[in-house]
């Protein structure tokens, strides 16, 4: 029998004080949004009553309503009974409330800068585990494991294609988000990024023909992101400077003539450098104690997700990720939580003694399982149950404990690719 979704939206309608009370309505991932007009209306121990709801919780004037992976088909039918206009899923990243616009110092500045980094590149993070998971089959059946496939058979060649290609490409993937981000028109972020990397120029570059200093664009990420917020300043100019007759012939030709030299002499090379700066606090506490690091990152990581403080750290350890081809921290953290997180799940459906918590396992392990969703199980389990709480995140800060590493290709590291391997 079919869920009844329209029960559910008709509940939430009501107890966020009727359709008449809502200014604005969308989603996300796992979260219905709603803004409304008058709060004390809203009735919010009959909604984190409702056994479809895990959580909810206010993010500055937007009321949030955990709902997993039912959003989607709750937001349609509240869409409808309200008449509200529908919209497309937004990024969990991208959906924060936005500050108040005041004067930069240092810390404004620095936050500025995070959370642009975070906007970039957390979206990405789904092929970043792809990514690993392709080199992870690799390790499994090339000659280096179980030498179930020699370099040279088709299956081995195809796979690392796969990886290869989506580590070579990086850079074209942030630089999407980093259009999305800084308004940009996405066909010449993307060209001009792809310029970058074409083969004949990355050798010239890297053979001192051109350019200053011999740092091209492959995975260096922060130099992606400088290149597109550039480019949005040049844009603007240059739409600004033609007139309407000429912006159809020469907009995209003027911005790519600029952008190209532009990237290849400075933007890159302060990237790289900007990148640097920003990985090296990682680097120094890896320094320091490589474990220490990883097991805190990882009993701390659903405290943030349940902050939303997440995604700005986790744009600064994947700069780290990809400055130095080894991260000790998010990585291990991000797949230790998938694992532990359906087993802790599978144990609450199974030993629970009251329904809702054995529903909500059920629940939980499902959006594990199916989209590595872990907010769900934090707002209707982890959250209400300190010792559940305790015990993951034990179990996360024993996991981080060995590095997730890339290939020899593309990064500067403190440490050989072979090394890397033997710690995995």
């Amino acid at each position: 029998m079919a869920k009844d979704y329209r029960k559910t939206a008709e509940d939430i309608l009501s107890m966020v004080g009727g359709k008449e009370n809502v200014t604005e309505c969308v989603h996300c991932m796992t979260r219905l949004r709603v803004k409304v007009k008058d709060k004390s209306l809203i009735d919010e121990e009959g909604i984190t009553g409702m056994d479809e709801v895990p959580g909810a919780l206010w993010a500055g004037d937007q009321y949030q309503i955990v709902l997993g992976n039912t959003v989607n088909s709750v937001y349609d039918e509240i869409c409808t009974l309200g008449g509200f206009e529908k919209h497309a899923g937004i990024d969990e990243n991208l959906d924060q409330v936005p500050a108040k616009k005041t004067k930069r110092g240092f810390k404004g500045s620095l936050l500025a800068l995070i959370s642009v980094i975070s906007d970039c590149i957390v979206p990405n993070l789904g092929i970043f585990v792809a990514m690993g998971l392709f080199a992870a089959i690799i390790s499994v059946i090339g000659p280096n494991g179980f030498k179930l496939a020699t370099e040279e058979s088709v299956v081995y060649k195809l796979i690392d294609s796969c990886y290869q290609g989506i580590q070579y490409f990086i850079p074209v993937m942030l630089g999407l988000a980093a259009a999305k981000r800084f308004k940009v028109d996405t066909k010449v972020a993307v060209i001009v990024l792809c310029i970058c990397l074409f083969p004949d120029l990355v050798n010239a570059v890297s053979g001192g023909e051109i350019g200053f200093i011999p740092i091209t664009l492959n995975s260096q990420g922060m130099s992606a992101i400088l290149i597109v917020w550039i480019m949005s300043y040049i844009e603007r100019l240059v739409k600004k400077i033609l007139p309407d007759s000429l912006k159809f012939v020469f907009s995209n030709f003027l911005v790519i003539l600029i952008m190209v030299p532009l990237s290849i002499f400075i933007l890159i090379p302060a990237g790289f450098l900007l990148g640097l700066a920003i990985a090296t606090p990682v680097q120094m506490f890896g320094n320091i104690s490589e474990p220490l690091l990883a097991a805190v990152v990882g009993a701390l990581w659903i405290p943030l997700i349940s902050f939303g403080l997440h995604a700005a750290m986790a744009g600064i350890f994947m700069m780290d990720f990809m400055q130095t081809g080894v991260n000790y921290t998010l990585m291990p953290a991000m797949y230790s939580l998938a694992f532990i997180g359906i087993a802790t799940d599978l144990a609450i459906a199974i030993r629970a003694k009251d329904k809702k918590t054995k529903e909500s396992g059920r629940i939980g392990m499902l959006n594990y399982l199916t989209g590595g969703i872990a907010e769900p199980s934090i707002y209707s389990i982890y959250l209400k149950n300190p010792k559940t709480l305790i015990a993951i995140s034990a179990g996360m800060a024993a996991c981080g404990k060995k590095p997730f590493a890339a290939s020899p290709a593309s990064f500067v590291s403190t440490r050989s690719y072979e090394q890397c391997k033997v710690d995995v």
